[in-house]
């Protein structure tokens, strides 16, 4: 890379030469794009999100995705089989029993959907501390200026 522009990109043995006119959209992590372009302003605060997967047929008045303001489940994602969840800024549940948060969640996606069922079997994914299974520094947190760090377009690399 140069001083304004990259020129070229490896992938393994393979090396793409980046022309001008050229475009490059990435999509990095904050530590792997900052340890790609030293310099680069990242976020430097995060937030754990919880993902949680139940083995459960979707209502068939439940859209493929929803989102809920006021409850523990922010998003809600239905696939056949399965319904899905994502919680954002979950700091506050990352040291909660896992059965225990399961059966909360599950009680929302019912109160959310009408549906009446006993919790059916679930996973909640993440890479953070194995025994939890929650993701921890994943969302950028977006207060106190650290939104603000967010790495921003400049425009064509050329």
């Amino acid at each position: 890379m140069s001083e304004d522009r990259v020129g070229e990109l490896k992938f393994g043995g393979d090396t793409v030469v980046i022309e001008p006119g050229d475009a490059i959209v990435g999509g990095r992590s904050a530590r792997a794009a900052s340890s790609l372009l030293p310099g680069l302003k990242t976020p430097s605060k995060f937030r754990a999100i919880v993902n949680a997967h139940f083995r459960f047929d979707p209502p068939k008045t439940c859209r493929r995705s929803s989102g809920f303001v006021g409850g523990l489940v922010e998003w809600l994602f239905a696939f056949p089989q399965r319904l899905s969840v994502t919680i954002s800024n979950a700091d506050r549940l990352v040291d909660r029993p896992r059965e225990e948060l399961a059966q909360a969640i599950w009680q929302d996606i019912c109160k959310a959907t009408g549906v009446q069922a006993d919790l059916p079997p679930w996973q909640s994914c993440g890479n953070a501390v194995p025994h939890s299974r929650l993701r921890r520094n994943k969302t950028p947190c977006a207060r106190g200026g650290h939104g603000l760090e967010k790495p921003v377009s400049r425009g064509r690399l050329d």
